[in-house]
């Protein structure tokens, strides 16, 4: 009897131990949300292409969590004016930013190695107050 409790205890082991080996990858996902920025920083525009570091204090950026390695897509639009885009890792340095004079949208790809958390910082150089921001993520191939 005991033998039998051993076995069947060894093998519910064994097989939790290979449920994460088989389970699926993360599925892809996207979201949009509005990101207000009420101080514009024309003094960061000197900056070169990190202008969202400028003088002014900024906002709170969007931290989102890529659960695996893949491709990031992260857009801004819905703006009038100069904004800018830029992407920090956990520790704070800049890993991605996206900054034209005054387009219609900021945009940039990133391919990620590892699973982690990004901060998306839009920053409003002089524009109006309001930006969608767009990101996606999708596993890597």
């Amino acid at each position: 009897m005991r033998r039998t409790v051993l076995t069947a205890l060894a093998l519910a082991v064994a097989a939790g131990a290979l449920a994460p080996a088989h389970a699926a990858p993360p599925k892809p996902f996207s979201k949009k949300v509005t990101f207000v920025d009420q101080t514009p920083d024309p003094s960061a525009y000197f900056l070169g292409p990190e202008h969202c570091l400028g003088q002014l204090p900024r906002e709170k950026p969007v931290s989102v969590a890529i659960p695996a390695a893949g491709t990031v897509d992260i857009a801004i639009s819905g703006f009038t004016g100069e904004w800018s885009l830029l992407v920090m890792n956990p520790a704070g340095d800049v890993i991605g930013v996206a900054d034209a004079d005054a387009p219609a949208t900021e945009k940039l790809t990133m391919k990620l190695r590892k699973a982690g958390r990004i901060d998306i910082l839009p920053c409003n150089l002089f524009g109006t107050f309001e930006a969608s921001l767009t990101y996606s993520w999708a596993p890597k191939k």
